[in-house]
């Protein structure tokens, strides 16, 4: 559920009688602005959204990928060459 933060912050202040915010008032806030305002717009990852992601997703795996290429390269280089570590 979407709730404005401003109604959970008022809602937060007006159940518990100060404004600390911890996750259990947090939760408890949001659950009673829901109940009071009939239910706030649900909220739906749109197209644009799903795309970004995958293409984020997309973008780790490949830098993943490259570290990976990476690493075996410098490990081959390495054992050709007859170098030991340290």
């Amino acid at each position: 559920m979407d709730v404005p933060a401003e109604l959970a912050a008022w809602a937060r202040v007006f159940d518990t009688g100060h404004g600390h915010k911890t996750d259990a008032t947090g939760a408890r806030s949001i659950a009673l602005v829901v109940l009071r305002t009939g239910g706030p717009d649900r909220v739906a990852a749109d197209d644009h959204t799903v795309a970004l992601r995958l293409l984020v997703d997309r973008r780790g795996e490949l830098g993943r990928a490259r570290t990976n290429t990476v690493n075996r390269q410098h490990k081959l280089l390495r054992s050709t060459t007859g170098c030991s570590e340290g």
